[in-house]
């Protein structure tokens, strides 16, 4: 028992003495707490959201559209009212379940429904009778998209990111820490090169493993698949680069495991809560969506729905590709130049 307890309290004193490591365990659980309570703190909640197509200003305040359209929209509560003035862009956004009804001002005032979802055919319902007007309604065709068809793809990134940052990072911190790279460091070889190979390594690695993954939950779940397997491809292969790119530049200085894990858990929790995998933020605070676009599993995910659930091409996703391709070169630089071989 008295070798049990001196190695305890050898191990406890060696984490007390390893500062960065206790400040990471003691801040980061109260850091994400107040950060998650902030953000998600925005007062009145609405269940659903309804498009008004006018040719007003698309600034236009919710009390705006009221003076305007009423009578012709009833006043239920918990509706967030959204002002657009491109009415083609607003059925694609019903049809894509990302609103729940579309109501146009003029020249006639008529509404879109989607009979496939529930929020939008309570809405029908709902106007057609509270409506102090005959309203003329339209059902849209769309493609009927359960929860499970909209969550595969983030927890497809969900799995890249977490290969990608533990996979890479915790090796190099443990090269680093044993001496490994020190012994590199007297080789022809640079710290682009080195880790230019690890990037070739885990990409590889990476890309067979998801392959298995989605097609095993491919034959269990069957989800929606409207997309080209090609693009899919060539997209979570720049996607699976910019995260293990973000590894590399968080561990390019680091030789403490415990160091590394608060690092790594930092920067996996916001892209795990805040990135869209699980639900939408449409509701968040406008400082935590904005916060979101700087993740680059947020574009990894927009992009793979994009693809898989409404057949985006290589064009349709260019954006979110570049993003995710410029911040991959950023994160190797930057990890190439800060790189320490040594302790």
């Amino acid at each position: 028992m008295r070798k049990i307890f001196r190695l305890t309290q050898a191990r406890c004193l060696e984490f007390l003495r390893d500062k960065e490591a206790l400040a990471w365990n003691l801040l980061m659980p109260i850091f994400f707490v107040v950060a998650i309570a902030l953000a998600f703190n925005t007062g009145e909640k609405n269940l659903f959201k309804v498009m008004v197509v006018s040719q007003q200003d698309t600034g236009s305040t919710k009390n705006d559209i009221f003076e305007t359209a009423s009578p012709v929209i009833p006043q239920l509560k918990y509706i967030q009212y959204i002002p657009i003035d491109n009415l083609k862009l607003a059925q694609e956004y019903l049809a894509q379940h990302q609103v729940d009804l579309v109501v146009q001002m003029n020249p006639q005032t008529e509404y879109w429904f989607n009979p496939l979802s529930e929020k939008s055919d309570f809405l029908h319902q709902s106007f057609a009778k509270l409506s102090s007007l005959s309203l003329k309604a339209h059902p849209i065709e769309s493609t009927n998209i359960r929860y499970i068809d909209w969550v595969f793809p983030g927890i497809l990134a969900i799995h890249l990111m977490y290969s990608a940052l533990y996979g890479i990072a915790y090796v190099i911190v443990r090269y680093r820490k044993n001496g490994y790279l020190k012994r590199l460091q007297a080789t022809p070889l640079t710290a682009f090169e080195f880790l230019s190979a690890q990037v070739c390594s885990r990409l590889l690695i990476s890309t067979i493993i998801l392959a298995l993954v989605y097609f095993t939950c491919t034959m269990i779940l069957h989800p929606l698949m409207k997309g080209n397997f090609f693009v899919l491809f060539i997209l979570y292969i720049t996607g699976t680069f910019c995260l293990i790119s973000l590894a590399l530049f968080l561990c390019a200085k680091v030789s403490s495991e415990e160091l590394s894990r608060g690092i790594l858990e930092m920067a996996a929790w916001p892209m795990l809560l805040i990135s869209g995998a699980w639900f939408s933020l449409d509701q968040a605070h406008v400082s935590l969506q904005w916060f979101s676009q700087i993740l680059p599993l947020t574009h990894l995910i927009s992009a793979t729905r994009k693809v898989m659930l409404y057949g985006a091409s290589l064009h349709d996703i260019q954006g979110e590709l570049l993003i995710l391709l410029c911040m991959s070169i950023g994160f190797l630089l930057i990890g190439s130049l800060t790189f320490k071989w040594s302790k």
